[in-house]
């Protein structure tokens, strides 16, 4: 009787961890990409993937509460993680070349009557929220159109996470951008330029430039000049060279996209051999526990599993892909053949 009674707190804890194992699986609260117990902040929102317009419509939603804050938390996850591959205007980088990409245009992005639209054109891309001009000087509108398209977007949603604000509203870097359109090409890419007035990086659409000194057979600017998505840029030099559609550079970026497949897989084939080990570790915590070496063991490798080790160390492993695939389109596009 006495054995029985000094058993009761090991088997208290055996059911914490099977407990705590179950809904660590079942929960996501974004763990993977804010600490446990941490808020939101506005530096979080303030992300290269989310137009200034629709920060601002973020941090409304989070101060309106309820679920539009819910929106917001998941929303932002999903960008941090690269679920959603980020929330822009129709005209911007991201959403022009996708359409373009789609064999349509950014102004058929958004259909008519909508404010905004959930767009998941090429097929397999990863989803993108776009939402109406129109709109985007009242962030009300804004936070109520990035909910709706968020729904369309059908993402699992992470569980809310609070907020706090850090600073009042996104601003403006303290320090200018730019000083001529090289700077801003090296930070965001081709078809980015420098307004002079403010100094900051802005998409060429819309933003009055000198004209275009590139004439010679294949010579571009940036991507809208070339038949192909690639606009390849040459240091030094103000033209560039388009790649050849299906050529050597798209080639190279075609096979590290079969490779990164794999990885992906990989990611989630490992994931699912350390549930089974989870599965037999917390059944030999159970079985033999007291006065065995062995027991303690997997009682320790149970813990882990309770925290839902398996699931992060796959978005470990996921986030190391895709930084991995970046690093390819990059070197594949900047390579001479």
């Amino acid at each position: 009787m006495k054995a029985r009674i000094l058993l009761l707190p090991i088997w208290l804890f055996i059911l914490s961890v099977l407990v705590s194992s179950k809904v660590a699986f079942a929960v996501d609260q974004c763990n993977d990409q804010l600490p446990l117990n941490q808020c939101w902040t506005t530096k979080d929102v303030i992300d290269e993937h989310i137009d200034s317009h629709a920060q601002k419509a973020m941090l409304q939603m989070f101060a309106n509460g309820g679920n539009q804050a819910a929106d917001a938390s998941a929303m932002l996850c999903a960008v941090k993680r690269g679920h959603l591959e980020g929330i822009h205007l129709p005209d911007q980088k991201v959403p022009a070349l996708r359409s373009k990409a789609a064999g349509s245009g950014w102004w058929k992005i958004i259909p008519p009557g909508k404010q905004s639209e959930c767009y998941k054109e090429p097929a397999g891309s990863s989803p993108l929220i776009v939402f109406s001009k129109q709109i985007k000087d009242n962030k009300n509108t804004v936070a109520s159109a990035l909910s709706s398209a968020w729904k369309d977007c059908g993402l699992v949603a992470s569980v809310p996470r609070c907020y706090s604000a850090t600073i009042s509203t996104p601003g403006p870097s303290p320090k200018p951008e730019c000083d001529v359109n090289e700077n801003c090409v090296d930070k965001y890419g081709e078809g980015y330029v420098c307004n002079k007035t403010n100094k900051t990086c802005e998409f060429a659409y819309g933003i009055e430039v000198q004209p275009r000194p590139c004439k010679g057979k294949n010579e571009c600017i940036d991507d809208w000049d070339c038949s192909s998505n690639r606009c390849l840029s040459i240091r030094g030099q103000a033209c560039g060279v388009c790649a050849e559609p299906g050529g050597p550079h798209d080639q190279c970026y075609e096979q590290a996209k079969k490779k990164h497949k794999e990885m992906i897989e990989i990611c989630g084939d490992e994931e699912k051999s350390k549930f089974l080990d989870c599965t037999k570790a917390i059944g030999e915590c159970t079985a033999t526990f007291v006065g065995n070496a062995k027991g303690i063991t997997d009682c320790i490798e149970a813990i882990g599993c309770g925290l839902g080790k398996p699931y992060f160390e796959r978005q470990d492993c996921e986030k190391g892909a895709w930084a991995w695939l970046e690093q390819q389109r990059k070197r594949c596009y900047s390579t001479n053949f």
